[in-house]
């Protein structure tokens, strides 16, 4: 499923990027797929986002079917806006109370997802499990005081961050 998600946003890059007619950034955008994820290695094998590769002529591009805000839609949109922030880009939000805690254990664009679909049952169940709190006092004193890696996405009026523990070593 994720897989799939980083897909959508990669295609939905590399379509703004073909509207646009700027084709030296569709080839930034395979590179660096390239470098993140094994699941672009090989799409230079079709001839695609290569110098070879037949240059966008300008048309408007038609998709096959209308997109639609389903729910894979939806995760793909909320993973592409999540992103690193730091604490002190959050206080604000903090401040009015608009700030939501989500565990470390967590998916954060899952919980996200169920904030913007309205689904009560599930955030309820989070809230009295204390997956997800309203950010309290000593919780951002503590973000203050270590400065964690964070990460976060608004759903409207909320935004959700996310303490990102160490990255693994590679080996």
């Amino acid at each position: 499923m994720r897989s799939t998600c980083i897909i959508i946003v990669w295609i939905l890059h590399v379509a703004e990027a073909l509207r646009a007619d700027r084709p030296g950034t569709v080839r930034q955008l395979y590179r660096h797929s390239v470098e993140v994820s094994p699941l672009f290695a090989q799409p230079a094998e079709l001839g695609v986002l290569t110098d070879t590769a037949p240059r966008y002529d300008g048309r408007p591009l038609t998709p096959v079917a209308p997109m639609t805000d389903d729910v894979s839609t939806l995760y793909a949109k909320l993973l592409g806006e999540t992103a690193p922030i730091t604490w002190e880009e959050l206080q604000p939000f903090f401040a009015r109370g608009a700030l939501l805690r989500v565990a470390n254990d967590f998916d954060l664009v899952e919980v996200a997802l169920a904030v913007a679909q309205d689904d009560r049952a599930k955030v309820a169940a989070w809230l009295e499990g204390g997956q997800l709190l309203r950010m309290d006092a000593p919780q951002a004193q503590d973000w203050l005081e270590r400065d964690p890696q964070l990460w976060a996405v608004v759903v409207a009026p909320w935004v959700l961050a996310q303490e990102r523990g160490a990255r693994p070593a590679v080996h």
